[in-house]
């Protein structure tokens, strides 16, 4: 029963709140956003790896959400705090 579920889902996309051609450039924006910290903390392999990972796309789509779907506003909160994700490598140095 609803009244008594205590947890619920929370809604984190609505769709047709963004155009999708600005919803394509923030995109790129924050992968940009992304590389460039990656860029300050790794090599260019690290950079590109943080460019290209689902969960880069996954925290700027929710960075945009939790901001009312401004894009604006959403690149800068990205540019305070960006969030940057590396994978780990299954080999080190020594191994490879």
């Amino acid at each position: 029963m609803p009244e008594k579920c205590e947890q619920r889902e929370e809604i984190r996309w609505r769709p047709n709140r963004v155009v999708d051609g600005d919803l394509l450039m923030y995109l790129r924006a924050a992968r940009s956003i992304a590389a460039f910290a990656g860029m300050c903390g790794g090599t260019a392999e690290d950079r590109c790896e943080a460019e290209a990972m689902d969960d880069t796309t996954v925290n700027a789509l929710d960075t945009l959400h939790k901001h009312n779907y401004d894009t604006s506003k959403s690149l800068q909160a990205l540019v305070k705090g960006p969030s940057v994700m590396y994978k780990e490598k299954k080999w080190n140095e020594e191994d490879i």
